[in-house]
């Protein structure tokens, strides 16, 4: 059990959705956001920077939008879920770009990194349909 479902464990009564979800959702999160500032950092020490311009917009894009997913995410509750749900589909774009960026380059840290960012993906996915699930079909965004 990692540290962040043991602290969503410490409030399971008072989050509707499933904590174990939301604490897989937290880590992705700040694992892709990890990920992505020491690729682009990384990025910056390769001897044909200039060819990885893009690789280093995308990380930072995905970087600070993970980052303040994080906290936002962590609040989910039903007054505020426009917000994540907005946050999450805008984290689950980021990080396809970062990945498909990533995945030109054939650095060790932006494979790794385009793997960090398919599993935000993946996570931030099943965070909206787990929200989407509990708030119901008739779910307006607006």
């Amino acid at each position: 059990m990692t540290s962040t479902e043991q602290i969503f464990d410490t409030v399971i009564g008072s989050q509707p959705i499933d904590p174990h979800l939301l604490a897989a959702g937290v880590d992705a999160l700040q694992e892709c956001a990890l990920a992505c500032t020491v690729c682009a950092d990384a990025d910056l020490g390769e001897p044909q920077v200039d060819h990885l311009v893009e690789c280093i917009r995308r990380n930072r894009d995905c970087t600070e939008l993970c980052t303040a997913a994080i906290g936002i995410v962590a609040r989910w509750r039903r007054d505020n879920h426009a917000l994540v749900v907005a946050l999450l589909e805008a984290c689950v774009v980021a990080c396809d770009l970062c990945a498909q960026e990533c995945e030109r380059h054939d650095h060790d840290h932006c494979k790794e990194c385009g793997l960090a960012c398919r599993r935000c993906e993946s996570a931030c996915r099943a965070l909206l349909e787990e929200i989407e699930h509990e708030i119901g079909e008739g779910y307006d965004a607006g």
